[in-house]
């Protein structure tokens, strides 16, 4: 590991360039000059010198000289003055270009932060979801979202959340989608091979149990919980008023492990959230659980009812959870 710097180092760029330095330092060599022949001339015109004869002064050939110190004392003081001025426009002129190139390099991408492991940003996402306020909207996309109803934010949170006004709307896997057995596939080389038992256990426990809650305390709000069967996604999705994210699944590490953008306003995000519309539309007849204040419907029993796995307990979430 290299020691930390506490120097500049070596052929880094300074505030200002070399050319912009020697431009710099002519300005000043000219404003002193100025300044010293028109101090010469004040000074011979209004002194008593006595080491050269008044007379001098007094011709034609002493006037035009002093004249000439005059003249020219002015003009590289106003030279000085220009070039400084030009100098410093320029560079302004240029600052305002570096900083256009900047952001016109950045700015189209949409992203404002790349995470490296998904799981960072859990407490991220837990307090987002603490901080909505009534009339806010979440729109989730995951597998089994096992780690936001378990404990991040959990789903008496969740729960508390609708009741207080927030709007979700959340995909799920479905449990019999030609996807279930690619993803276990992948999943068993990291040791969590059964997914089907990990969407029953969040769907028959924790949705369960916020569902519960919420037939006992009632809902400003609305919570839906839709499926995607045969519907082709690899991303998982948060958006709120306060964040938009989406996470990616490789094959060579678990869904937890990989990485995760946080995006900006623009295209992109515009360009995910199109995507949650479409999910969102094509899943409108696998409803697994809608409660409003219209009414409640409930699917779960008849989705997870006969789904087959180890017994409770013996398998934890898979790694695309």
């Amino acid at each position: 590991m290299q020691p930390y710097r506490t120097t500049k180092p070596e052929g880094a760029e300074s505030f200002f360039s070399p050319e912009q330095r020697r431009a710099l330092l002519f300005c000043a060599l000219l404003f002193i000059v100025g300044l010293l022949l028109i101090g010469f001339h004040d000074t011979f015109v209004n002194s008593s010198w006595t080491f050269l004869p008044r007379k001098a002064a007094d011709g034609l050939l002493g006037f035009a000289f002093l004249s000439v110190l005059d003249n020219l004392g002015d003009a590289l003081i106003v030279a000085a003055l220009l070039s400084l001025f030009v100098e410093i426009s320029l560079r302004a002129r240029h600052t305002r270009e570096v900083i256009a190139a900047v952001r016109s390099a950045s700015a189209p991408t949409g992203i404002r932060q790349v995470i490296l492991h998904r799981f960072e940003l859990d407490d991220r996402a837990s307090a987002d979801i603490r901080s909505l306020r009534a009339g806010d909207r979440l729109d989730l996309i995951g597998t089994s979202q096992r780690v936001v109803f378990s404990d991040r934010p959990g789903y008496d949170k969740m729960a508390e959340r609708v009741k207080d006004g927030v709007h979700m709307r959340i995909i799920l896997l479905h449990p019999d989608s030609h996807l279930v057995p690619c993803i276990e596939g992948i999943s068993a080389l990291f040791g969590f091979p059964n997914l089907r038992l990990s969407l029953s256990e969040t769907a028959l426990g924790r949705i369960a149990k916020m569902r519960d809650m919420l037939h006992q305390s009632g809902a400003r709000g609305s919570v839906e919980v839709r499926l995607h069967k045969d519907l082709y996604s690899t991303l998982s999705y948060h958006s709120s008023p306060n964040m938009t994210s989406v996470g990616f699944y490789f094959a060579h590490e678990s869904g937890t492990q990989c990485p995760c953008l946080i995006l900006d306003d623009g295209e992109l995000r515009r360009e995910a959230g199109l995507h949650f519309e479409r999910l969102w539309e094509l899943s409108r007849n696998n409803v697994l659980l809608r409660i409003d204040r219209a009414g409640v419907e409930d699917r779960l029993a008849e989705v997870f009812g006969s789904v087959d796995g180890p017994a409770r307990g013996e398998a934890e979430a898979p790694a695309h959870a």
